[in-house]
């Protein structure tokens, strides 16, 4: 089986829908001979910020002299991201390989996995033939019956924060949602919870006491912000002072918080992480798709943004950068967010919006979503091609010396905007006006930390 042959083959199982449970997992590493057991996992749930946090970890984890795995999910260039070692995406002969030999594992299973449950499986099996000092798993959905739920005794546990997210299938409170979460919390071993939700603390907190789990509380009130901007923030943590990220976005110090406390922990449990190595790990992370800069001139910015939580973080970051000003917008949205609260949240600062339908069996219709923006007084127009709403927006954007905003879900086929917005800039050679600079804020200034 040759790459190309593997994508074929995994996109052939997708069919086989999503079904929490931990049964299909668990019996098809039994048949690989369990190999998580002989992993270090760090294991890492949240409705937002999971990502973030595992690439930040990831990274100092590397800086440390560490060989570090990592699986996350979605991808948004090519499946080989979603499979790394000390930052290296999995190469495609590797993947291939690794395609294969799950497969033929599988054949020998009556219920056989779903998708995501074959690819934790790749992973868990890649890593530990790899020899990894240890491994980051992020969460897909939930925690408790989320396929990367497959350790008794991980090196630490990370929940980031709680918000509603995936009603249908992790219920309808913060209590029952957080109950899901705290489903990664394992007797004995540490926690790191990052929210600041008091209904979700008492039920992770009640959660590890029960489990004899030492939980640390992050205060990302903590992250004291010294400058920020779409070149990414300095700010101070506790001990840590004039720390460094190049991630754009107000919400991505407090997502270092976490990680600078999850480290924390790692040295208690025997790691050896030095204050350089989170230095140097975080000022070089990377992770595309959250508040990724594509150009300079005009702004255009690129994030993940899919629930009312995140909405919010966006804008503030909107608010922050852009200050005074209204910003366009290129949006889709899957049909089980609950999208009428993202547009509410983001209107007020929308000057034209272009919606349009990702490419996804559980996509919103981009025509409704514009109604919904119209109902709000924005200006709306439904592109039914994503190419030609990057087209429309960035030409707008241009002419109208505008900051382009593109978000609302993480499946909007990043690679095929990010072409785009680049040869349509290379051609526009847009270059900042006098009277756009003139009459841009001070703060919007792409700034250096």
């Amino acid at each position: 089986m040759n790459y190309n042959e593997s994508l074929d083959y995994l996109k052939s199982i997708s069919n086989r829908g999503s079904r929490p449970g931990l049964s299909r997992i668990l019996e098809i590493l039994k048949l690989l001979g369990e190999p998580q057991r002989l992993l270090k996992i760090i294991h890492v749930a949240g409705t937002n910020g999971k990502g973030s946090v595992c690439r930040m970890l990831e990274s100092v984890l590397t800086e440390a002299g560490y060989k570090t795995g990592l699986f996350t999910s979605p991808c948004i260039d090519s499946e080989t991201e979603c499979f790394r070692i000390n930052k290296k995406n999995i190469s495609e002969s590797d993947f291939s390989e690794t395609v294969s030999h799950i497969k033929t594992v599988e054949e020998n299973m009556d219920d056989k996995p779903t998708s995501f449950e074959f690819e934790t499986a790749m992973a868990v099996w890649y890593f530990y033939q790899k020899k990894c000092d240890v491994v980051i798993l992020e969460v897909g959905m939930g925690g408790r019956l989320d396929a990367t739920n497959i350790s008794d005794t991980p090196v630490l546990s990370v929940i980031t924060d709680v918000a509603l997210d995936h009603m249908d299938y992790l219920g309808n409170t913060i209590s029952e949602i957080s109950s899901e979460k705290a489903g990664i919390i394992k007797p004995g071993c540490p926690t790191v919870f990052g929210g600041n939700n008091p209904e979700a603390l008492n039920v992770i907190q009640t959660a590890a006491n029960k489990l004899s789990s030492s939980l640390l509380l992050t205060k990302r009130e903590n992250a004291e912000i010294i400058s920020s901007g779409l070149k990414g923030s300095v700010f101070n943590y506790n001990e840590y002072t004039n720390l460094k990220i190049k991630l754009a976005g107000l919400y991505q110090p407090g997502n270092a918080a976490v990680a600078i406390d999850s480290i924390k922990i790692l040295n208690k449990s025997g790691f050896n992480i030095s204050k350089n190595s989170i230095y140097n790990g975080l000022a070089v992370t990377e992770w595309p798709g959250r508040f990724e800069i594509f150009s300079d001139n005009p702004p255009i910015v690129y994030d993940g943004s899919h629930n009312p939580q995140g909405m919010t973080a966006t804008v503030n970051s909107i608010k922050e950068y852009f200050s005074g000003m209204k910003v366009n917008l290129i949006m889709g949205v899957m049909a089980d967010k609950d999208y009428k609260k993202m547009v509410n949240i983001i209107s007020p600062y929308i000057n034209q919006v272009y919606t349009v339908t990702p490419n996804n069996q559980r996509a919103l219709n981009g025509a409704e979503l514009s109604d919904l923006f119209k109902k709000n007084n924005v200006n709306s127009e439904y592109q039914t091609d994503i190419s030609k709403a990057v087209s429309s927006a960035v030409s707008f954007s241009n002419k109208s010396n505008t900051p382009l905003i593109i978000l609302g879900t993480l499946y909007m086929q990043q690679s095929l905007i990010h072409i785009s917005c680049c040869r349509l800039i290379e051609r526009l050679k847009y270059r900042y006006t006098e009277s756009f600079l003139k009459k841009k804020p001070s703060n919007m200034q792409l700034q250096q930390p």
